[in-house]
């Protein structure tokens, strides 16, 4: 089975403001998403919420297997979450 290539550019653009609390929550999602966490764990993450492929879709077109997309997709959502609650952190106290 071949490879499918992975575009993940068109859905990650540059920050628009230089401070993590100046940001709108999905403005944070896409700043982890481009440097929190790991190049795999982007491709899962963004083939799983944005394409909305199951498990064994993503481990075809990443020619990985099954556990590896589930272990790596929990990594990830591990990152984001930290990512936020420091950010609703930040927030609280700044109110």
């Amino acid at each position: 089975m071949e490879k499918i290539s992975f575009d993940e550019t068109k859905y990650l653009k540059p920050a628009q403001a230089p401070y993590v609390n100046r940001l709108a929550p999905p403005r944070i999602v896409k700043l982890v998403l481009r440097e929190g966490v790991t190049q795999r764990q982007r491709q899962i993450l963004l083939l799983y919420f944005y394409e909305r492929k199951n498990m064994a879709e993503i481990a075809e077109i990443l020619g990985i297997n099954k556990s590896t997309v589930s272990r790596t997709m929990k990594r990830g959502l591990r990152h984001l979450r930290q990512y936020l609650q420091f950010y609703a952190e930040q927030k609280k106290d700044d109110e």
